[in-house]
């Protein structure tokens, strides 16, 4: 009987143990399940969110790139354009003809050139100067076509129009830059993105067009290479023509 009321005894005593320790753990236990699920549902928050930005910046750079793709394509189809409507000009003719024939006074006129035509570091400064105040021959048969080149180099925002011969010898440019009168196997032009598009359109028929995406055109010097973005997607293009020279 004694044994009996000691049994019970220690058996309340350990009930009341266990539901003091389950008191003190519980708030634990569930205070760490909330921060589980607070975690697990930022955690799941931060993915979705970080998905749907990852595709809404993809989504824009694909309009992005498309919208690029198109302008690029207008902008060369309007210089295909140009270059058609220039090198079917009689002016063309004026300088794949007169002004080749010019150079047959290269030699002594050269010094006298450059020290007219290469005052100024400033390309649109130098594409101003027509030659009418240049006595040389070159310069006679320059000032009657120089407006019409440097009309379409205003208005299409080109850095660079070039008229070469069939030797490879540049006999005109609008900037009269310091690859003016040089020659394609020179070391001013040799290797660059004018040479490149003069080789590929040599073998090529009369009015079929060479585009090449090198730039700059001209190995020239870095304070010089001053032009507008949209003459970067183009930056040398030739069309072949048949002249007498």
């Amino acid at each position: 009987m004694v044994a009996g009321v000691e049994t019970e005894g220690k058996s309340g005593k350990s009930r009341f143990g266990f539901m003091a320790r389950l008191a003190t753990r519980l708030p634990l236990i569930v205070s760490g399940l909330s921060l589980v699920s607070c975690i697990t549902v930022d955690v799941l928050g931060y993915l979705n969110g970080r998905e749907g930005l990852v595709n809404a910046a993809e989504s824009e750079l694909h309009i992005l790139a498309h919208a690029r793709a198109d302008a690029l394509s207008i902008k060369l189809a309007g210089a295909r354009a140009d270059l058609n409507n220039l090198v079917s000009s009689v002016n063309v003719s004026i300088v794949l003809n007169e002004m080749n024939e010019a150079l047959t006074t290269l030699d002594q006129d050269k010094g006298e050139l450059d020290a007219y035509y290469r005052t100024s570091d400033d390309p649109a400064k130098r594409a101003e100067l027509t030659g009418e105040n240049n006595k040389t021959m070159y310069s006679w048969r320059h000032t009657g076509v120089h407006g019409t080149f440097l009309t379409s180099w205003k208005q299409a925002g080109y850095g660079y129009i070039y008229v070469l011969n069939k030797d490879g010898r540049v006999i005109y440019s609008v900037t009269k830059s310091s690859d003016l009168l040089e020659t394609v196997d020179g070391s001013k032009i040799a290797g660059t993105g004018l040479q490149k598009a003069f080789d590929a359109a040599r073998e090529m028929k009369a009015g079929e067009q060479a585009l090449s995406s090198t730039f700059p055109p001209t190995r020239l010097p870095a304070k010089r290479r001053r032009c507008s973005s949209h003459s970067r997607f183009i930056s040398a293009t030739t069309t072949r023509r048949h002249s007498r020279a």
